[in-house]
């Protein structure tokens, strides 16, 4: 349990994140089918709604997800690269990039299905599609994570990124893969906010790597 406190009290703002999730995914399971659905359409960052009422939209869609099971995938995920990136960067950074890869990769999605739109290249139901989740500013915080990391981690974890990534792109063809490869450069775009952090500290996989490579005594 102490442990737990202290990562909770050393990452708020992933903590604080997560207990939102909870409580929004909560109110989904124990609502019917159908009123689940209007509210995740209500915070959907469609095309309809970025029209109407961008700002609601926008702030609203990073706190749904769209399955119960989703919240202990995230947390995990959470616990993984937001924690450790916030303990380096701070509450307000952190907060930053994961604002920049989520705003800035649906905006820039939505303006790409705009031009679809006008030539007929994609359907035209996706004005009213239902896009809500933390993907996008997860993504772009991972990707940031990367320069902070050990140099022995560094090469293994960029590689998995960029492999999920071409694989979600050639495997599915969605906006929300193209949206994720844009959350990606826009991460990698924040790279300024880390350099202090860089010179300041210990990169983040030390312990593990240390703990792993320590030679065993008799």
């Amino acid at each position: 349990m102490r442990r737990v406190g202290h990562a909770i009290r050393t990452a708020p703002a992933t903590s604080a994140y997560v207990c939102v999730l909870a409580v929004t995914t909560l109110v989904l399971q124990t609502s019917s089918p159908r009123i689940a659905n209007r509210l995740l359409l209500a915070q959907s960052t469609n095309l309809h709604h970025l029209a109407r009422d961008p700002i609601r939209v926008l702030v609203g869609s990073a706190f749904w997800l769209t399955g119960g099971w989703q919240l202990l995938e995230w947390a995990a995920l959470f616990a993984l690269v937001l924690a450790p990136v916030e303990r380096r960067l701070g509450s307000g950074r952190t907060t930053l990039v994961f604002a920049a890869g989520h705003v800035g990769a649906t905006l820039l999605t939505a303006a790409g299905l705009w031009v679809a739109l006008r030539f007929d290249a994609v359907v035209r139901c996706i004005v009213n599609a239902r896009d809500v989740g933390a993907s996008y500013g997860f993504i772009a915080v991972a990707a940031l994570m990367t320069v902070l990391l050990d140099r022995r981690l560094r090469v293994v974890y960029a590689s998995g990124i960029a492999a999920y990534i071409v694989w979600s792109l050639v495997s599915t063809h969605t906006f929300t893969d193209v949206g994720h490869l844009l959350a990606a450069l826009l991460g990698l775009a924040c790279l300024p906010l880390a350099r202090r952090a860089r010179e300041a500290s210990a990169p983040i996989g030390v312990p593990l790597l240390r703990r792993t490579l320590r030679p065993e005594t008799a």
